[in-house]
């Protein structure tokens, strides 16, 4: 959701004073962790993980970094957007674990998790 329709400073500067973060080292940080949205992702499924398919994913996936932050002009070793990945993640598997209560996620999202629940029934 947040790649799609992006955080705004203000936003991130909310988020890191209810983590507990003082004022001034919540704005300090707030630009860092702003994304402008619109930005493309990819999900992968598969039936199962093997050493074949998961050496393939990785080479994928270094591939696929190296070639769009190229063609973009972005850095792929951008450490606030790694962190930002780690927590929409975390909000994920929460809600898979079902250990966090529902949020408003969008529809691709929602269908995503939805199949995984689904494949493990």
């Amino acid at each position: 959701r947040t790649l799609m329709v992006g955080r705004s400073p203000e936003a991130a500067r909310t988020a890191l004073l209810g983590r507990g973060l003082g004022d001034d080292e919540a704005s300090r940080l707030a630009p860092h962790l702003a994304m402008p949205g619109n930005r493309p992702n990819s999900v992968i499924t598969m039936d199962c993980v093997n050493p074949g398919s998961l050496g393939a994913l990785l080479a994928l996936y270094e591939h696929r970094t190296f070639c769009s932050a190229r063609l973009w002009g972005i850095n792929p070793f951008d450490q606030w957007g790694v962190e930002l990945g780690k927590e929409i993640g975390t909000e994920i598997l929460g809600r898979l674990a079902g250990q966090t209560p529902a949020s408003a996620m969008d529809p691709a999202t929602e269908r995503l998790m939805r199949a995984w629940r689904d494949a493990q029934s």
